[in-house]
């Protein structure tokens, strides 16, 4: 599939829950964000809120020994000036959780960010992210934490625009590549 087709299929097909989960973590308070974020919940078709399904082998133990963590940290959080700060914040949370993956810090990040209005300036690569990046750019070794925008072909900057929307289209559709 081309690229042009696979940035339509992820609009069509996949783009609606990323949009679900934005709207909702901007329309909700500070707390009750944080709550949802450190649960890994976001909201289903009906806007019942639900454990993210790739978050779901974490299950709620951690989630809450996560969200203890979290709370030692709700004035870092609340004062963060950009998302990569959320998402530092968020690592170092990981880091102390046994099993809480790499995936937990950056979905905690994009729902706080919402919630806060900061958005990541990169495209982070983590699991599916990194794996589409690998196919769609053709790269080989370890990868870094993230890529600029202007390593993307032009196609999907000027039809995605947005960092963790290309996060997102990588992670659905690393298969068309």
């Amino acid at each position: 599939m081309d690229i042009t087709q696979s940035v339509k299929r992820y609009g069509s097909d996949n783009y609606h829950h990323l949009e679900r989960v934005v709207n909702y973590y901007k329309s909700v308070s500070f707390d009750e964000a944080i709550e949802s974020a450190a649960n890994s919940q976001t909201p289903d078709e009906n806007g019942k809120l639900r454990m993210d399904t790739h978050q779901a082998r974490i299950g709620y133990k951690k989630s809450q020994e996560a969200r203890a963590l979290i709370e030692q940290r709700i004035e870092s959080i609340a004062n963060a000036q950009s998302w990569e700060q959320l998402f530092d914040i968020a690592e170092e949370v990981r880091s102390q959780v046994h099993k809480l993956g790499p995936l937990w810090s950056y979905d905690f990040a994009v729902r706080m960010g919402a919630n806060l209005n900061l958005f990541p300036k990169e495209v982070y690569l983590q699991r599916g992210a990194a794996e589409g990046a690998r196919k769609l750019l053709n790269l080989r070794g370890k990868l870094p934490r993230s890529l600029s925008l202007s390593e993307f072909p032009d196609e999907v900057v000027q039809a995605l625009k947005e960092p963790y929307i290309i996060e997102g289209f990588l992670c659905c559709r690393k298969r068309d590549f």
